[in-house]
This record gives C-alpha cells, sequence and structure tokens, in this order.
C-alpha cells in the first residue's frame, strides 16, 4: 500500500508530495502534538493530511483521513469554531473557499 501512496502522491507523480510515514497512529499524534510542531522546519514540518490505514482479517484496508485545523495562518480547514452561517452577511466568503481548496484539500 505504501508503495501506491508514493507513486500516486510522491515526489516522482504529478503531485509532488513528500510522503512522510509513522509506524503508528499513536506517532503520527505525537507527531501533530510535538511542541516543535511546524517550528522546526527541517526536523517537523508542517502536515497537509495524513492517512491512516488499517487491514481487516479480510486483508481490507480501512482508510481514514486526517486534516490539520490548528490555528494557524493557513490552516487546512476552516475555523470549526465559527457559526456556519452569519445572519449579517449574505454572500459567500470566496476568499476563505479559495484558502480551503488550495490548503491541503484533497482532490479524488
Amino acid at each position: 500500500m505504501k508503495t501506491t501512496i508514493l507513486a500516486d502522491l510522491g515526489p516522482t507523480s504529478e503531485y509532488k508530495m513528500e510522503v512522510k510515514d509513522f509506524d503508528s497512529y499513536d506517532d503520527l499524534l505525537k507527531y501533530y502534538g510535538h511542541s516543535k510542531y511546524e517550528y522546526d522546519r527541517d526536523d517537523r514540518p508542517g502536515l497537509c493530511f495524513s492517512i491512516s490505514l488499517t487491514t481487516s482479517e479480510t486483508g481490507k484496508y480501512t482508510a481514514n483521513f486526517h486534516f490539520d485545523d490548528q490555528e494557524y495562518e493557513k490552516q487546512n480547514l476552516p475555523d470549526q469554531k465559527l457559526d456556519v452561517v452569519s445572519k449579517i452577511i449574505r454572500a459567500p466568503d470566496l476568499n476563505s473557499y479559495n484558502l480551503y481548496k488550495r490548503g491541503g484539500f484533497l482532490y479524488a
């Protein structure tokens, strides 16, 4: 499965993404939660999104997609603390939509 992900998304694919591999989901959470996450760009660069794969007894995979929604300038998901609809603004917020669309959103 890792070979397929590297081929589809990795540095030699059309997307040219850097793929980081973790031994477990707990290791992924520790990486996200580390105090130097995104501050030390060489050792702990930020992640656009992550995929955790688990396999069942029948050999089928379950994929869970994880998106970084921390509070910083270029978050990958809209702020989840805001109301969904504004009672005052009646037009769509296209700037926020475009940031969301370009900032790590997975195209499938």
